[in-house]
């Protein structure tokens, strides 16, 4: 029966052991027996989230889905510090190099938005390893963030769909970039209590969060697993790279380049038997995205809206990975990701849009309006004046308001001489009010 997200409830994470999603061809079993033979701490279920961009951009520009759109997912996967990401990471470079691939591994980390436009106009295939994500979020999430942190975000929403990209002049009269048919995909790793304080729904509405499948590692003790750890050099199995080698030639064989133009590309299509499965993801999606929609639920919306774009391409790289001679895409890839879609999608909304952000800021907030309110006295201030005070993001200071309100400490009514709605701040007890523990009341009755 195939998987359906329910928003309303409690996330399992039985996923994180389910060996049908973290090995689910030969070639992800590879990668699976090469992790745990090799990783001091393992985390199966990240290693299986690095093998999907690496897989992809082993791919490479030739391969289509059904819609067009390329196999460079944006993924990330959060984990504490010493749990074992590193691990994923360093066998995803080490397995592009051995196929001959180096030059598709960009930085570490996100330096300039220069330097991101010179990679890609090297290599217009390229795949970021990116160390620890939540620094650059933070930045972009500053209202003041440097002007070159929003351009790299916006070179990673317009190529992510394969859009051409001409970048800036550079120094010394250089020519001005040009980027045609870009491929960039990501693997982040992050923090999570820093990520989940930092992702709300503004961060969502940019449309760069939303177009990640994020997840929770898992680690597993090496105690538990048995054997001591060999070197990642020493156990690489054969069979990945022969895989790449395989499908290069045939790549080659069937469309070589004429000029330096590309004589053929390959559309994976959807089989006769996937397509009913295909027409329920696309009715799933419209009916949550319509349900967000008549719920005011804006982030809700940004995130199911890219569910449909994000399975065809993890659809297609399972499909490569079972067998690369088929340009077809079967229920079985389909569903795989799908599920992982989802399972992505009920995360961020559950566990990170799930409940208002209780960090600091909506409490700060919470009391200066609290404060200016009350300095009106009797008469109160209009909706327009206490937007001028309060300067803040508009879903905030709506909810903020609601959360006044609730807790007894303003009241909304009618002005004296028409003067239109009025906030006026209600007689409160001389303790101290306690703004920390509003926000976390008016969290739990919120969340699902």
């Amino acid at each position: 029966m195939p998987y359906v997200a329910n928003h309303s409830q409690k996330q399992s994470t039985d996923y994180l052991t389910d060996e049908s999603l973290i090995c689910p061809t030969p070639l992800f079993r590879h990668w699976y027996d090469w992790h745990m033979a090799s990783a001091p701490r393992p985390q199966p279920f990240m290693a299986m989230l690095a093998a999907i961009p690496t897989f992809g951009i082993m791919m490479g520009n030739l391969y289509r889905g059904p819609t067009g759109l390329k196999a460079n997912p944006y993924i990330v996967c959060l984990a504490d510090t010493g749990e074992g990401k590193d691990w994923p990471r360093r066998m995803g470079k080490h397995l592009l190099k051995s196929c001959g691939r180096a030059n598709c591994i960009g930085a570490d980390v996100w330096g300039s938005d220069s330097g991101v436009e010179r990679e890609l106009s090297e290599n217009n295939e390229l795949l970021w390893y990116i160390d620890e994500l939540n620094p650059f979020l933070r930045d972009i999430k500053n209202p003041n963030c440097p002007a070159y942190k929003n351009n790299i975000v916006t070179y990673m929403l317009t190529m992510s769909g394969g859009l051409a990209h001409d970048g800036k002049s550079l120094k010394d009269g250089e020519a001005t970039i040009k980027i045609a048919d870009p491929m960039p995909s990501i693997f982040a790793c992050a923090q999570p209590d820093e990520f989940f304080q930092m992702l709300d729904d503004r961060l969502v509405a940019n449309g760069f969060v939303n177009r990640n499948l994020i997840f929770l590692g898992h680690w597993i003790r090496r105690v538990e697993y048995g054997r001591k750890p060999k070197m990642l050099e020493e156990c690489m199995p054969p069979e990945l790279v022969k895989h790449y080698e395989d499908a290069s030639k045939s790549v080659v064989n069937n469309a070589a380049m004429i000029c330096g133009v590309r004589k053929k590309l390959f559309r994976y299509t959807i089989s006769k038997e996937a397509i009913e499965f295909d027409k329920f993801m696309h009715d799933s999606c419209e009916t949550l995205r319509l349900a967000s929609s008549m719920n005011r639920d804006s982030t809700g919306k940004n995130i199911v809206v890219r569910s449909q774009e994000k399975t065809y391409r993890l659809a297609m790289i399972h499909a490569w990975s079972k067998d690369h001679t088929k340009k077809v895409i079967e229920a079985d890839s389909l569903e795989w990701a799908w599920r992982l879609c989802k399972i992505s999608d009920d995360f961020i909304i559950s566990r990170c849009l799930g409940s208002k952000p209780v960090d600091g800021k909506y409490e700060l907030n919470m009391e200066h309006m609290h404060k200016v309110i009350k300095r009106t006295g009797v008469d109160g201030v209009s909706r327009s004046d206490l937007v001028k005070r309060c300067k803040m993001p508009s879903e905030m200071f709506f909810d903020i308001l609601r959360m006044l309100q609730v807790a007894g400490l303003i009241k909304e009514e009618e002005g004296k001489n028409g003067k239109g709605l009025r906030y006026i701040a209600l007689d409160t007890p001389e303790t101290e009010v306690n703004y920390t523990s509003i926000t976390a009341k008016s969290t739990q009755t919120e969340a699902p």
